[in-house]
């Protein structure tokens, strides 16, 4: 069974009852649909994307924290759904992928709300006709600190297939602790995946130096894969890269 950690729910979304401009551009909404493709099928199932701040169980430090999507997310969400239709052309585990959903302490009833909305009260049935669907898990994550004991992320330590996450290049401050950890959840096998829009161009190339310090790291290109990045219009401000744990930074 695949193992998925993610740092942020990550998405394809469709603009409904768009209010106008919000946070740097970003639509007022609490909630918009947004459609996925069903891996290995030509199915595709509509859900809903709940980011609503007021859900938070707390303020965040700056006001663009954990509840509002980006276009960073969105494009890896379009690659993502990519390699995994590759994966289930060849085996069976994406269908029983089991996927954490990770954030700070104050940001989890937001994802529990995600999760509740397109898993558990749905009554259209579209989740359930063709295919057992595993809800995803959401825990606690907090950069640099030990996995709480009886979690899936302590159970996954250095075992984890896929890791996830998009848009947290924002405090070079927390790069060492963003790599401690995932150098607690990664193998020499692991995926990562991240992606970000360039913001502080410094910033973001300090982190790629850093990670590349104990991973391959390769950006994806968008010449070999012009089906994702010619998906919707989205600048060339944004940025996927893939990583993967040297061998021998796997030692300790």
């Amino acid at each position: 069974m695949a193992t998925f950690a993610f740092s942020l729910d990550i998405i394809d979304m469709t603009d409904v009852n768009d209010s106008g401009d919000g946070l740097w551009g970003r639509p007022d909404d609490c909630e918009f649909s947004y459609v996925v493709k069903v891996p290995g099928t030509t199915e595709q199932v509509s859900l809903t994307a709940v980011q609503d701040r007021e859900i938070c169980s707390g303020t965040p430090a700056f006001p663009s924290h954990g509840h509002c999507v980006w276009d960073a997310a969105l494009l890896l969400a379009d690659y993502l759904q990519t390699r995994a239709v590759e994966a289930a052309q060849s085996t069976s585990k994406v269908n029983g992928a089991r996927v954490v959903l990770t954030d700070q302490e104050y940001a989890l009833p937001l994802l529990i709300k995600n999760v509740a909305v397109n898993f558990c009260d749905r009554d259209d049935g579209e989740a359930s006709n063709s295919r057992e669907v595993m809800a995803p898990t959401v825990e606690e994550c907090q950069w640099g600190e030990p996995f709480k004991t009886g979690t899936c992320l302590a159970s996954w330590r250095k075992s984890t297939d896929v890791v996830v996450f998009s848009d947290v290049l924002y405090h070079a401050s927390a790069f060492l602790l963003l790599i401690e950890t995932l150098h607690e959840l990664a193998s020499p096998t692991t995926d990562v995946f991240f992606s970000f829009e360039t913001r502080n161009a410094s910033i973001e190339a300090s982190f790629l130096q850093q990670l590349a310090a104990t991973f391959d790291v390769e950006e994806v290109s968008r010449k070999d894969n012009p089906q994702v990045f010619a998906s919707f219009e989205y600048p060339d401000e944004l940025f996927i890269y893939h990583a993967r744990l040297k061998a021998r930074s796997n030692e300790n």
